[in-house]
């Protein structure tokens, strides 16, 4: 069930009669502004200095390697199972647990 809205509750009552009467806005307008952006921020490549260029290009490039650096390193024993056990190891070194 929709209602129609009676305002925001914060209009005014203007009960004058035959007076000059001030018309205000209601305080429940939607405003619009519209603010031109500026294009001349974009900074280029070339309005680094040389230290400037080479400090962005080595942080980039450790930081995209620290988060998947660990994972290009394919290890050869990830699928490597043990050898079978062919003697009882606690009696092959004589080690028992009292």
């Amino acid at each position: 069930m929709i209602i129609p809205s009676h305002g925001c509750g914060m209009e005014t009552n203007n009960t004058t009669e035959s007076c000059a009467v001030v018309l205000e806005k209601s305080c429940c307008n939607d405003v619009v502004e519209l603010v031109k952006g500026q294009d001349d921020l974009k900074l280029s490549w070339d309005h680094f200095n040389l230290d400037q260029q080479q400090f962005i290009l080595l942080f980039t490039h450790s930081y995209i390697y620290s988060i998947t650096g660990d994972d290009l390193v394919d290890t050869p024993f990830t699928s490597y199972s043990p050898p079978l056990v062919t003697r009882d190891i606690p009696v092959l070194h004589q080690s028992f647990l009292i």
